[in-house]
């Protein structure tokens, strides 16, 4: 497998095993919905993406730009907005429910619109990898 950098979208799976619930922590949907009002509010002026075009304060701006322009282009689109919410909640849960497991969503927008890495893998391959690797090496089945 190929390393695309960092600049490609991180592969967020849901994890299959128990997961700790934090009161006031969003979920995926949540976050899908925080994103959209992100872009209608910031993205001012239509262009379907967050540049310096934008009728912003610029300390609104150099924030946003410098925690959620993956590639460095100039524009947050929304795949990147929606990757930047997921880890500012995971901060978020990081402070204030430290016992919770990291929120994973996979990007609800089609994939066209964002970066892809070729033979990149799915949450179904990672998936079907785990459960071969127990099946391999776990012996005496305890888990």
């Amino acid at each position: 497998m190929d390393y695309c950098g960092p600049n490609y979208p991180m592969l967020y799976c849901p994890c299959p095993y128990d997961d700790i619930v934090c009161v006031g922590a969003w979920s995926c949907y949540d976050i899908e919905m925080v994103t959209n009002d992100f872009m209608a509010t910031y993205d001012t002026d239509g262009d379907s993406g967050i540049t310096y075009g934008d009728s912003l304060n610029d300390d609104h701006l150099e924030i946003i730009m410098s925690a959620c322009d993956a590639d460095s282009n100039g524009i947050v689109g929304k795949c990147e907005a929606f990757d930047c919410i997921v880890m500012a909640e995971n901060m978020w849960r990081d402070e204030y429910c430290p016992e919770s497991e990291h929120v994973f969503c996979e990007l609800p927008y089609d994939d066209s619109e964002c970066l892809s890495c070729p033979n990149e893998w799915t949450c179904e391959d990672i998936d079907n990898m785990t459960n071969d690797f127990w099946a391999t090496f776990d012996n005496n089945g305890d888990g």
